[in-house]
């Protein structure tokens, strides 16, 4: 059944981009393939929660410029392309974990009736594919989409494109993705933490300087019948498939937590006293002037 759902959605997508495609915006030439950033390693464990902890991801920095924006009405592909989106990540040696947050004005709404296709309904989208991917062609890339109805609270998955365009064993649509990832919905506020085992797009080990192409996509409700969509890089929605104009991603080593040093006081001793000592001369001169005083005293009765 979700196979067959699998189909039909990867043909109504045909069909949405065909139609968008005079609303297309591309990533500047100039930028494909040369834009980028890194991620560090996570400290602690990935817990789906819907809050951002230290460790679990760090923020991303990036350009407005590098996004792309695409609208069912071109003339709103300007507001696509400046949705503002909260963008953490991390990496471990078996996954890569994204946190994506944004805003929809008109609140998530996303059900199998009245989106039959990922595209015009309310979704995140990653594409991921090793460096070494050749510039202009679609092949040995993944590309998944994530989503959850609003009605049912049901969670979706979709897998438009694998590397070397096989299915990777345990993360196709219909056998393991659901597993990796939630969507928090927080009233208009919409949440998705993902993980995606580095497994299902190289061969390659994770390790810091290990660098991978990239593309996080957002599809969400315009309102007034439009449909957005708003990605870091290019290669899934402004173009041509092309993982070559994903941003590059690096891994880095986790941050390094600095400690205050610890202050250890030292109790100084004060000297201890000296003894005190008594001259015998002083001794023997206070003595006579005590007996003298004595012998006066006698002497005047």
């Amino acid at each position: 059944m979700k196979k067959t759902l699998s189909l039909v959605l990867a043909g109504l997508l045909v069909g949405a981009m065909a139609v968008s495609a005079s609303a297309v915006e591309t990533l500047p030439e100039d930028l494909q393939g040369k834009i980028g950033f890194g991620i560090q390693k996570a400290t602690t464990t990935w817990l789906v929660d819907g809050v951002k902890s230290e460790g679990e991801y760090y923020d991303v920095d990036y350009k407005t410029e590098w996004c792309v924006g695409v609208c069912s009405d071109a003339a709103a592909s300007d507001t696509a392309q400046n949705l503002p989106v909260d963008l953490a990540m991390s990496w471990d040696e078996e996954y890569v974990y994204v946190w994506m947050s944004y805003t929809e004005a008109t609140g998530h709404h996303f059900t199998a009736a009245d989106h039959p296709s990922f595209w015009d309904g309310e979704i995140v989208q990653l594409g991921f594919a090793d460096m070494d991917v050749v510039a202009g062609e679609a092949t040995d890339r993944l590309e998944t989409g994530y989503g959850q109805y609003s009605d049912s609270g049901e969670k979706t998955t979709i897998n438009w494109a694998s590397p070397l365009d096989a299915p990777v064993q345990g993360y196709a649509a219909d056998n393991g993705a659901v597993e990796d990832f939630e969507c928090i919905i927080d009233g208009n506020t919409v949440i998705y933490e993902i993980r995606v085992p580095l497994t299902a797009f190289t061969e390659k080990s994770a390790a810091e300087g290990y660098e991978f192409k990239f593309c996080p996509v957002i599809c969400y409700d315009g309102g007034a019948g439009a449909y957005y969509m708003w990605s870091l890089g290019d290669g899934i929605t402004g173009g041509p498939k092309d993982a070559y104009q994903h941003v590059n991603v690096k891994m880095e080593a986790a941050p390094v937590v600095e400690t205050e040093a610890e202050v250890v006081e030292e109790v100084v001793e004060a000297p201890a006293a000296a003894p005190q000592t008594f001259d015998a001369g002083v001794i023997a001169a206070v003595a006579a002037i005590v007996s003298a005083a004595g012998y006066a005293i006698a002497k005047k009765h």
